[in-house]
């Protein structure tokens, strides 16, 4: 099964937006956040699976059971 990262790449492309817009539009403050999600280093916190998925025009379900719970 694919990862969150993989999954998150996959919308953001299809989409055509870049690592810093989906950064900006969910709050992180760099595109190197959204780097690390894609590259399976690190996972998005919980709270950010909504905003996410509604940049990505998707369901917070694209996160499967990758998230972790924090703030």
């Amino acid at each position: 099964m694919d990862s969150i990262g993989d999954r998150i790449r996959l919308c953001r492309k299809r989409l055509g937006i870049s690592q810093a817009e989906l950064a900006e539009t969910v709050g992180y403050g760099t595109r190197s956040t959204i780097a690390k999600i894609e590259a399976g280093k690190i996972d998005p916190y919980h709270s950010k699976i909504v905003a996410l998925a509604h940049a990505l025009k998707t369901t917070p379900g694209l996160a499967g059971d990758g998230a972790r719970r924090g703030t």
